[in-house]
């Protein structure tokens, strides 16, 4: 009898912590956009986010990548370093990434980070950190965005061979990282490469079945007893 009630004293206390996790969960993804935020943003650096007074929690993650057409032949090589750092701004996580075309024959005329669905963001730029800025930055959907789209496509901006991007910065109410983001370079050809990404949000149904099924297991053990 002792047993079976200490048992489910620990079922109801994980009960509890899924309950936990529903409400956070659920506040994070219902966030006010940080400004400018929202599916476009047509001015370079309008954030006016400081990565200087950010503090590093994570290396510099340095990685080589090659595009290829359609046809399989290689269109341009580079590396793309992400980073995560702590914003005492906002108490959330920024995430920075730099391009650099190591080889051509193409320039490259799109940076797709992919890893920021249900997070509000807000995008700026490190003035001088490289050679081209990108021209826009946009969503493929308000806020609960997948894709963020920052485009190289005038011929001021392209990242030509041998030139870098300026960093770009995304800012995010985020709390935790991970290395399972996936960042695609586009021109004639597409590359992808594993970056940093701010740790996905969990479904508010795979959390509902969570609790659902710790509810079912106190009842087991209470017809147990």
């Amino acid at each position: 009898m002792v047993r079976a009630n200490t048992v489910s004293r620990k079922v109801m206390l994980a009960v509890a912590a899924v309950g936990g996790l529903l409400t956070a969960s659920s506040a994070r993804a219902q966030l006010t956009p940080l400004p400018p935020g929202g599916p476009d943003i047509t001015t370079p650096g309008a954030g006016g986010i400081v990565l200087s007074a950010d503090t590093p929690v994570a290396p510099p993650l340095t990685l080589p990548f090659i595009g290829t057409n359609a046809l399989s032949q290689v269109v341009f090589t580079g590396t793309l370093t992400s980073q995560v750092f702590s914003d005492p701004l906002t108490g959330g996580l920024d995430f920075t990434y730099q391009v650099t075309n190591t080889g051509g024959p193409d320039s490259m005329h799109t940076i797709s980070l992919t890893s920021y669905s249900g997070y509000p963001t807000n995008i700026d730029y490190v003035t001088g950190s490289g050679q081209v800025t990108y021209d826009f930055v946009n969503r493929i959907a308000p806020l609960a965005g997948f894709s963020i789209n920052a485009d190289y496509s005038q011929p001021t901006s392209a990242i030509a061979p041998g030139l870098t991007t300026d960093i770009i910065i995304v800012q995010t109410p985020a709390t935790s990282f991970d290395t399972n983001g996936i960042t695609n370079v586009i021109d004639g050809g597409t590359a992808r490469v594993e970056s940093y990404e701010p740790a996905p949000i969990p479904e508010p149904a795979s959390l509902s079945l969570l609790a659902v099924g710790a509810g079912a297991l106190i009842g087991r053990r209470r017809r147990v007893a």
